[in-house]
């Protein structure tokens, strides 16, 4: 099964020696049962159709979804197209945002500001089958201040939490985005808040930081992704 990686950020130079890259990240998620084709969508590197794939992942991103940037632009046509076409897709953070936005959805700023560190959601009812061993109670790195403000239509909300109301949605059988990050580690998140203080603020760093220490279910959650695309294809 090849799934096609949509690179929608790349990580910092000083960073890379943690974890690698955002394709690297993804690599060692799922570590062998996937075949990965990573397209640098961020520099204007597009597949040339929804078909080169079988299946079709983003990764997060710095960047907002509505920035007038014409790669998100051409990127929000793309997953328009290669939903209608049926092919399976999976949005993470900044591409669960901009799969919302762009089939009719509303993205903003969260009122309650940074989402960093673990971060909790429960499912809204039962869990869908392809979930296998994600508990009831999730967890998973943040790194969030945009949220899914509107659902599109055909869209569910599939997990939530008190801070993050649209943690996980589906978007009729073949889309599904998650708000967190699975390929994310504890080591990553650390240097990257570290390196945005500034912006996020010294409290919020810090109980990230201290949160780093809990489990996460990344393994589980990665495992639902390619559960739910071979149910798919």
């Amino acid at each position: 099964m090849r799934l096609g990686l949509l690179v929608c950020d790349h990580v910092r130079e000083e960073l890379r020696p943690i974890a690698g890259d955002y394709p690297d990240m993804f690599e060692a998620l799922f570590a062998g049962p996937v075949e990965l084709r990573a397209y640098d969508v961020v520099s204007g590197r597009f597949p040339d159709s929804v078909d080169e794939c079988d299946a079709w992942i983003t990764t997060g991103s710095a960047a907002s979804v509505y920035d007038p940037e014409p790669w998100i632009g051409r990127l929000g046509s793309f997953v328009v197209d290669l939903i209608g076409s049926r092919r399976p897709f999976v949005g993470i953070c900044f591409g669960m945002q901009l799969m919302a936005q762009a089939l009719g959805g509303e993205v903003a700023e969260a009122p309650q500001g940074w989402q960093v560190g673990v971060r909790r959601a429960t499912w809204t009812g039962r869990r869908p089958e392809w979930a296998g061993s994600i508990p009831a109670e999730f967890a998973l790195l943040s790194s969030h201040r945009d949220q899914v403000v509107a659902l599109p239509a055909d869209a569910e909300i599939l997990a939530r939490s008190p801070q993050c109301p649209v943690a996980a949605i589906a978007v009729g059988d073949r889309a599904i985005g998650f708000q967190g990050h699975p390929e994310f580690t504890a080591r990553y998140v650390a240097a990257l808040y570290e390196g945005r203080r500034d912006r996020i603020g010294d409290d919020l760093v810090d109980a990230a930081i201290r949160s780093l220490d809990e489990p996460t279910d990344a393994d589980a959650v990665a495992a639902a992704i390619v559960a739910f695309v071979e149910a798919s294809v």
